[in-house]
């Protein structure tokens, strides 16, 4: 369910805007940007060619938002396929993290070894999504959207990418 995804992705923009993010415009109805940066971590938006290789197919992005909780860094993909990168910079600590995305992604995260310092992973809510904490400075979510809210098989293990290409940037 999408409205689930927007409201976990609101209350991270919010935390965005507090942290004093810039560069952001709305996706619908305003203007649209290509992002360059705009993050209060020392990540930014990932470029589109690593998104691309880490789905397996084109992708053109990024353009950032915040209308309604669209993430700030939206990628297109054929088919409606749409990938979605926030980055946050929570202030919370591993175990509040771990307690926080377990609550988020509902019954059905899982931990992911080897992805960030922690990571949970769902499929529930009509995408695919992860969650990845680095420190307690940095922490994102990529969730992956069909235009149906049909998780296909392919779609955590292509989430679980896009994370590595963001914590390679």
């Amino acid at each position: 369910m999408r409205v689930r995804a927007v409201g976990v992705m609101i209350v991270a923009a919010l935390s965005l805007a507090a942290c004093g993010s810039s560069g952001t415009a709305s996706s619908s109805g305003g203007s649209q940007t290509t992002a360059a940066s705009g993050s209060p971590s020392t990540k930014g938006c990932p470029k589109g060619a690593a998104v691309s290789t880490a789905m397996g197919s084109a992708f053109t992005g990024p353009v950032t938002g915040t209308n309604g909780g669209t993430a700030p860094c939206v990628y297109s993909g054929s088919g409606g396929l749409e990938v979605n990168v926030l980055i946050n910079a929570p202030g919370l600590t591993k175990s509040q993290f771990a307690s926080q995305a377990q609550s988020d992604m509902g019954p059905t995260a899982a931990p992911v070894p080897g992805v960030g310092n922690a990571a949970y992973a769902s499929t529930a809510y009509g995408h695919a999504e992860i969650e990845v904490w680095e420190s307690e400075s940095l922490s994102f979510s990529i969730t992956i959207d069909t235009s149906d809210a049909t998780v296909q098989p392919d779609n955590a293990a292509q989430a679980e990418a896009v994370a590595k290409a963001v914590l390679a940037a």
